[in-house]
């Protein structure tokens, strides 16, 4: 299990490698360091989570994400370090697609990526 930063401005789609995945349904909170965006589709694991405007804490919170909620995604992010669920100064987002014009950010630790 990866428990070390990333270094800053790297961007990975696929970190696969790295989780033990679930081969059906969704991963659960203790595999590996959080979703992916594998199946380009993740499922909110925090009961409120923050939504950014940046992969940072300090960025805007657009908007509160709550648990059981479907996000589309593109792909992870390093960015600036959170503590959210359950993470120890993790530094990974997973990048939101679910509008048009602007991405949006959730802490990796916080989502699930979503098998069909």
């Amino acid at each position: 299990m990866l428990r070390r930063k990333l270094p800053a401005g790297l961007v990975t789609g696929f970190a696969a490698a790295s989780l033990v995945l679930a081969s059906a349904g969704v991963a659960s909170a203790d595999e590996g360091d959080g979703a992916v965006c594998e199946t380009q589709e993740v499922v909110v694991k925090g009961r409120s989570v923050p939504v950014m405007l940046e992969p940072s804490v300090d960025a805007p919170r657009l908007y509160t994400a709550s648990k059981g909620e479907f996000h589309k995604c593109s792909a992870v992010k390093v960015g600036g370090e959170h503590n959210e669920c359950g993470a120890s100064k993790s530094n990974v987002w997973v990048i939101l697609t679910d509008y048009k014009r602007f991405d949006t950010y959730i802490p990796s630790h916080c989502v699930a990526d979503v098998f069909r």
